[in-house]
């Protein structure tokens, strides 16, 4: 066995070769960590296909693992962390392919830092896990993570809880499951020329007692790929205050571009950016608290300033309850439950209705509402589930396929009343659609 010492102010200091093909000193990457002293050193990891069935622990302080770049695979098909370090500080993880279990592995983080300070993960790429590609928690402080690659990921690309001062740049999220990066009761972040695209839910997501942000010069597009008109590409919720989010851009993320979504969110900054796309709902939704809003350009069909008229039905339009039976819109309330659907695992579901809105006449932004089918009256902007999409009421045309509750049906007719009248809206759990005359449609915007 070849163990090199090298002199160093804290102490002895070692370097170990991790080689599958045996030309190094093992063939396993944790005997490699194994074989450090305390004091710590350097695994350097050659090209080759390493595959765990147990979780890679960096066990002390002060240890660099080191790739050779996307030709240093380490994959597993358990369910568990990667590579995991608790309470170590002055750790590298650079230039790795990891890959992850999949679906249905929700403890298999591929970087898990639990209490970690003082670190650094570099050029490293992640795809493929049933959890997060990189989880950073529990106090987890300057962490630096640089030009990374998080993949398609059954949880969030990064998942920041808890956490301070980490910086996060160069790096691309893309089609990962729930977020792109994820703040969780996180404050004094950066997040910086960072690409997000694609993620099924925000790209974006700074929440619970997340304070103190900046996000900057970032790619944010297409988030809330699923057109759900439900996820945003930047969002501030929950009592997240003085987040900076400033010289991005931002194209065609569902709902809207950048959405401070909650009134005790106080002092966020929305500056300097380059909002884009017409697939959206609005540029800006803000109902914080003292938001500065300055400087951003927008451009879209859309406009891109304050939240669309709201979205929704005349009195009459039968709902589809649990009990196979109908209410009339106007008569359901609070607790009912509906039939509604899954459009991703593609079942229906019983969910409870967790918010009812009246609006009177003059709030119509339109002049007209559309009649479909002879049965089904909407506003303009509500999103109805049409040839496999959400689609807007104003965007259907004839020979359009709705997805019904009991038979799939085709619009035949599409009328306009040039008339404004009183509508009515319902926020339904999880996942925000039910059945109005029968026709799949979409709650939007939220109700409170």
């Amino acid at each position: 066995m070849v163990m090199t010492l090298m002199s160093n102010p804290k102490g002895s200091v070692a370097t170990i070769i991790v080689a599958a093909d045996g030309s190094g000193d093992t063939t396993d990457i944790q005997t490699g960590i194994n074989l450090l002293p305390a004091t710590g050193g350097v695994v350097y990891v050659k090209e080759g296909t390493y595959d765990i069935d147990a979780t890679i622990t960096i066990p002390n302080s002060n240890i660099s693992i080191v790739g050779a770049g996307h030709s240093t695979i380490v994959q597993t098909s358990d369910d568990i962390d990667v590579i995991s370090a608790s309470s170590e500080s002055n750790l590298v993880i650079e230039n790795f392919y990891i890959y992850g279990a999949g679906a249905g592995n929700a403890a298999n983080n591929g970087i898990n830092f639990n209490e970690v300070t003082d670190s650094i993960i570099r050029g490293v790429w992640v795809e493929n896990t049933g959890a997060d590609g990189i989880n950073i928690v529990n106090s987890s402080t300057y962490i630096n993570i640089i030009s990374c690659f998080c993949i398609g990921s059954l949880g969030s690309g990064i998942h920041v809880d808890e956490s301070q001062q980490l910086i996060i740049s160069d790096t691309v999220l893309y089609i990962n499951t729930l977020h792109g990066i994820e703040m969780d009761g996180s404050s004094s972040n950066t997040i910086s020329t960072c690409s997000i695209y694609r993620s099924t839910r925000h790209g974006i997501y700074v929440h619970d007692d997340s304070n103190s942000n900046i996000i900057s010069d970032c790619k944010v597009l297409e988030n809330d790929y699923l057109n759900a008109a439900t996820y945003d590409g930047i969002i501030i919720d929950a009592n997240s205050d003085a987040n900076i989010i400033e010289g991005n851009f931002s194209n065609n993320n569902d709902r809207y571009e950048v959405n401070v979504n909650n009134a005790n969110c106080s002092d966020n900054q929305i500056i300097g950016n380059n909002f884009n796309g017409t697939d959206r709902v609005g540029a800006i939704n803000d109902v914080g608290t003292n938001t500065e809003v300055a400087h951003n350009k927008t451009e879209g069909t859309e406009g891109g300033g304050p939240p669309p008229s709201p979205s929704c039905f005349l009195a009459g339009t039968k709902i589809s309850m649990d009990d196979l039976n109908y209410k009339n819109i106007e008569d359901v309330k609070v607790g009912d439950v509906v039939v509604s659907y899954d459009i991703k695992k593609k079942v229906r579901m019983r969910k409870k209705v967790t918010g009812v809105r009246y609006y009177k006449p003059e709030i119509m932004e339109a002049e007209f509402y559309i009649i479909i089918n002879k049965k089904l009256k909407a506003v303009p902007n509500q999103l109805i589930f049409a040839n496999g999409n959400w689609k807007k009421a104003n965007e259907l045309k004839l020979g359009y396929i709705l997805h019904g509750l009991t038979n799939d049906e085709e619009i035949i007719s599409i009328k306009r009343i040039y008339k404004k009248v009183p509508t009515y809206d319902l926020q339904v759990e999880d996942t925000f659609s039910y059945y109005a005359e029968g026709v799949l449609v979409h709650n939007m915007p939220a109700c409170p």
